[in-house]
């Protein structure tokens, strides 16, 4: 893995811009009408009042940071917030019962890598116990010790994501991405450009003043997102890994 210098004004620009980006697409062009289609029929599951995204849609399946969060105080408040967010949207859909689902909170992550995607085509596979041993090997040689992320914001995506953004505090979490791609290439699929934690998915297909009210209430509910959580260990499917 190439070394270079850490500095944490690159990888915050690296967020900021993708973020932004991703803003802006949802601004100008709205919800993407087919994925709240899909996350509505295939991707959530009723429980009690609540809908849920369904574990193959939020579980890692590569490398992640998390599930569950090593701050159990932020994870509340995630989850919080959360509902906070749902809760307002009933306000402008009271007619609507499904609405949004919800991560669980004891699989908030952030994603480091793929195995594979629920996004994508085909049957969902995890990492295997070879991959997790080869990128357990290349850890202890990197010896990063801790990785801190600074969680500020809610975003809404055009696929009807709402995360938590993140940012994280050196570059060492992009070098730590490289690593396990180079260890082991299957783990590129798809990879995310951020830090990010995924909290639910919108289900109904917003448009017009009501899609500017949600935009409204994102940034409002953003305001109680504010943390800096340090991950000490890396999640896999099969096994957690020290960093």
């Amino acid at each position: 893995m190439a070394k270079h210098a850490s500095t944490p004004e690159n990888a915050i620009r690296a967020c900021q811009a993708e973020y932004r980006l991703q803003a802006c697409q949802c601004r100008r062009r709205g919800l993407d009408a087919d994925k709240i289609e899909e996350s509505a029929t295939a991707f959530c599951e009723r429980c009690g009042d609540a809908y849920y995204v369904t574990a193959d849609a939020c579980r890692p399946t590569g490398v992640a940071l998390g599930c569950p969060l090593p701050d159990p105080i932020f994870a509340e408040r995630l989850s919080r917030v959360a509902k906070r967010f749902a809760g307002r949207l009933r306000e402008i859909r009271p007619e609507t019962d499904k609405l949004f689902a919800f991560v669980r909170r004891d699989v908030y992550h952030v994603t480091v890598t793929n195995r594979s995607h629920f996004d994508d085509s085909g049957v969902l596979q995890a990492m295997s116990l070879d991959e997790a041993t080869r990128v357990s090997a290349a850890l202890a040689r990197a010896g990063y010790g801790c990785l801190s992320i600074d969680f500020h914001g809610l975003l809404l995506t055009r696929q009807g994501r709402l995360l938590a953004m993140g940012f994280p505090t050196d570059d060492r979490f992009f070098e730590l991405r490289r690593l396990c791609c180079d260890v082991v290439p299957e783990l590129r699929t798809n990879l995310p450009l951020t830090a990010h934690i995924k909290l639910g998915h919108v289900l109904a297909p917003l448009a017009g003043r009501e899609l500017e009210r949600t935009l409204c209430i994102a940034a409002r509910c953003g305001e109680f997102v504010s943390a800096r959580v340090t991950f000490r260990r890396s999640y896999t499917p099969v096994k957690r890994l020290d960093l």
